[in-house]
């Protein structure tokens, strides 16, 4: 879940900040008539491009083709079950819908991509298949959207979250780590490491202990 949230926010902002014609979908929507907001707005690029990682375009291509990817998965999945993880909606499918609805469905550049999915396009729309829900079912996550997904983490959003933590102990401001074969300076945050150390809980309240060892993820999550 917390790959979802925090590694997958760097390409929506890269889509809406780095295509001069999706930032301005965006500022026209935020500015409300108002020109120093509106050159508020402009100075947002570079400074959100940065923070997350995304201002070198061997990393924009790679954010590209790792939402590609997922949304590969998210439309295999949904041809099977209604929701990401089984028969009911869960976190997961809010944050795959939160990025469909506030940003790639409606910049248009990413948009576009969706386009290649139309499956995606039918279930993410407001009143959509994914607004279907009746009550009924369970997400008990033994899916291949979830498969994927455990996979997909551990190349790039394992060594970032753990690198994070290591600058966050040592009080540093900025960390610089290997993605995709390239050197990344991303700014520290401490919400990753919080969402980190939640899912750390809970596997332990669940005992899934061996589970999450078995996944290769124990140095992030135990």
């Amino acid at each position: 879940m917390n790959f979802l949230d925090e590694w997958l926010a760097r390409t929506m902002v890269h889509y809406r900040w780095h295509y001069s014609e999706c930032a301005e979908i965006a500022a026209s929507a935020l500015e409300m008539g108002n020109d120093q907001i509106a050159k508020d707005i402009a100075t947002w690029e570079g400074k959100a491009c940065r923070a997350t990682g995304t201002d070198l375009p061997h990393q924009r291509d790679m954010a590209e083709a790792e939402y590609e990817r997922i949304l590969t998965a998210v439309d295999a999945q949904i041809a099977l079950t209604p929701y990401l993880l089984g028969d009911a909606p869960c976190a997961v499918d809010a944050v795959i819908l939160g990025g469909l609805r506030a940003h790639t469905m409606i910049d248009s550049v990413p948009s576009r991509l969706v386009d290649k999915f139309p499956r995606i396009r039918v279930w993410a729309e407001i009143g959509g298949g994914a607004d279907q829900w009746d009550g009924s079912g369970s997400a008990d996550g033994l899916t291949g959207f979830s498969a994927f997904m455990l996979e997909e983490m551990q190349r790039c959003f394992a060594p970032f979250a753990l690198a994070n933590r290591a600058a966050l102990k040592a009080r540093e401001k900025l960390v610089t780590v290997n993605i995709y074969d390239e050197d990344v300076t991303y700014l520290v945050r401490s919400y990753p490491e919080m969402a980190c150390q939640m899912v750390s809980e809970h596997m332990k309240m669940l005992g899934a202990e061996a589970y999450v060892e078995a996944l290769g993820l124990s140095e992030l999550y135990l």
